[in-house]
């Protein structure tokens, strides 16, 4: 299944897609051996990372934490009603951590 490209440009001025690429299992995966080193917003990153490119190339998890609080934030807001990403239980716990 493919979903809606977007072109963002955040508040530092680059510019980075929203893929339509779908998230696998294996996203997943990789997102929460991130959370199990860094903790649970970082398997935010990872999956967020999954779904952008910048200039045409994808974005990998040390790409977002170079980014700046207010680029994270507007990807974060872009992202929020994305059916790919997952909410947040409303217990806190990810996944990983049930």
């Amino acid at each position: 299944m493919m979903y809606e490209v977007k072109e963002l440009t955040l508040p530092s001025g680059q510019k980075v897609t929203i893929t339509g690429k779908e998230l696998f299992g294996k996203d997943l995966i990789a997102a929460q051996r991130f959370a199990k080193q860094d903790g649970d917003t970082a398997a935010g990153f990872a999956l967020m990372a999954a779904l952008l490119e910048r200039d045409g190339k994808p974005l990998i998890y040390p790409d977002i934490l170079e980014m700046s609080v207010a680029d994270i934030t507007a990807l974060s807001q872009a992202l929020k009603d994305d059916p790919r990403f997952p909410a947040p239980p409303a217990d806190g716990a990810t996944p990983a951590a049930r």
